[in-house]
């Protein structure tokens, strides 16, 4: 008895050790999570991007669309599936349009400007700055556009597959797209032209999730309870290797020098830390109990949003 007393006393500790160090909750349910410099932009399923400052760990900012009206002529708060900014002032936002239809908004200091709405009958699911005039949108039809926001048109759309799109991602240059979908395929997608250059395939089998990239490593989250790991060359020639999970692989982090990964890794909301040079599992952090939609390193924390309201805090120690 004492030795099962011991073993379960450990497990507890472990446990403790893993648990979340911060936590914060905010006002409604959050979609996605991006970082820009210090602050968190949370695209929340009640009509807004609220703004988080990791310096003072306040909310600072919160940023209103308008109200939509659906098929049966009620007016309810949109729900915002994702978000970009360029420079911390001008805010891509892609929501909920009327009648079922989504948009794609600037909000900037100027206010609140619909570039792609109702009338268009584009079906947004990601928006990234390339610059102050283009913008890189992949649609549900898994169809990669470039939209250019002077002259209000579309400089190319290619479809790089029939399989349903999941996500889209840019270089830190903004010359090379990566997007991927239910195939388990992931293109690698020159900015400018629209040529594909590369496909990467062979680690995951189903649906990728989603994608996040540093350095010369692209990280992607599988349905087949896998995180793939994928080294790239200069010639987008490339070694991909996968890291099991204990449940479906929702999201993926990366730290900005790639050597540390991280995956959600359990069906409570763990989330496993992975050490990129050697490919194991360093430590697994415990959830919250929700499904992690986002995985952001900051300093020496781990950050993690859930599709619920909370935002998970660990601290990196020893790395």
């Amino acid at each position: 008895m004492k030795k099962i007393f011991l073993v379960l006393a450990m497990g507890v500790l472990l446990s403790a050790k893993g648990s979340a160090s911060y936590v914060v909750e905010s006002d409604g349910g959050i979609l996605s999570m991006m970082r820009y410099h210090h602050s968190l932009y949370l695209s929340q399923d009640n009509g807004c991007v609220r703004v988080y400052d990791l310096s003072s760990r306040h909310f600072t900012h919160r940023f209103e669309l308008p109200l939509i009206v659906d098929f049966l002529g009620d007016k309810h708060k949109p729900q915002v599936y994702f978000s970009d900014t360029l420079d911390g002032k001008n805010i891509l936002i892609v929501s909920q349009g009327s009648n079922g239809s989504r948009e794609l908004h600037i909000i900037s200091p100027l206010g609140d400007k619909v570039v792609l709405g109702e009338r268009d009958g584009i079906e947004v699911s990601r928006a990234l700055w390339v610059n102050t005039h283009k913008v890189l949108l992949g649609l549900m039809s898994n169809e990669i556009a470039l939209y250019d926001l002077k002259a209000q048109k579309f400089l190319y759309k290619i479809q790089p597959s029939q399989a349903a799109f999941s996500d889209l991602i840019i270089s830190e240059d903004k010359k090379i797209a990566y997007s991927t979908a239910e195939s388990g395929v992931i293109d690698v997608i020159e900015v400018a032209s629209g040529k594909i250059l590369k496909k990467l395939e062979g680690v995951n089998k189903d649906n990728v999730y989603q994608l996040v990239k540093a350095k010369n490593i692209i990280l992607s989250a599988g349905q087949d309870r896998k995180m793939g790991i994928y080294r790239l060359n200069r010639d987008f020639s490339v070694q991909g290797e996968g890291i099991e999970a204990k449940f479906l692989v929702y999201a993926v982090g990366i730290d900005t020098d790639a050597k540390y990964g991280a995956m959600m890794y359990d069906e409570e909301g763990g989330v496993a830390l992975v050490d990129l040079l050697s490919h194991q599992i360093k430590k697994v952090y415990s959830g919250g109990g929700c499904i992690i939609n986002t995985i952001l390193f900051y300093h020496q924390e781990l950050i993690a949003s859930c599709d619920g309201r909370k935002i998970l805090f660990w601290k990196l120690e020893g790395l």
